[in-house]
């Protein structure tokens, strides 16, 4: 892992075609699945995988992984990671319907995931910003407000 050796700290998900062996990882790369820790002053949460049969890797049942966002949103995190994210069906961007229904009624945050393309891939759902990263980069900055006197 690249960013590994570049980058002090680095936090993801698991997507559904991951495999590892978790000793292997260098220390400062760290896996979020249903947890949240604190990176750097950004108190930071995650699921991994996606929603599906629980015989192949990393699935979870819809349930399962609705319970788990539903935990993460309630712990106020700065950013939630998610590998499979929300339907956006006013732009007719694929995703999880069940996802997209628990951000219209819970939260405030950022949702950054990645799992399908999306053409438009900033929207705001409920109280929530969400940032679809699949094939994209982005840089995100702490926003500096200057006060004026």
């Amino acid at each position: 892992m690249i960013f590994a050796l570049i980058f002090e700290q680095v936090v993801g998900v698991y997507g559904n075609h991951d495999t590892v062996i978790e000793e292997q990882l260098n220390k400062n790369v760290n896996i979020l699945d249903c947890t949240s820790e604190t990176f750097i002053d950004l108190k930071i949460g995650g699921v991994s995988g996606i929603i599906g049969r629980l015989d192949r890797n990393q699935r979870k049942s819809e349930q399962h992984f609705k319970n788990e966002l539903i935990k993460l949103i309630a712990k106020k995190n700065d950013i939630n990671v998610l590998h499979q994210g929300p339907d956006d069906p006013e732009n007719s961007q694929k995703g999880e319907p069940i996802i997209r229904e628990c951000l219209e009624n819970k939260g405030a945050g950022l949702i950054i995931f990645g799992h399908y393309y999306w053409n438009n891939p900033l929207i705001n759902i409920g109280n929530n910003q969400v940032l679809n990263v699949n094939s994209k980069l982005f840089l995100l900055e702490e926003a500096r407000v200057s006060k004026k006197l």
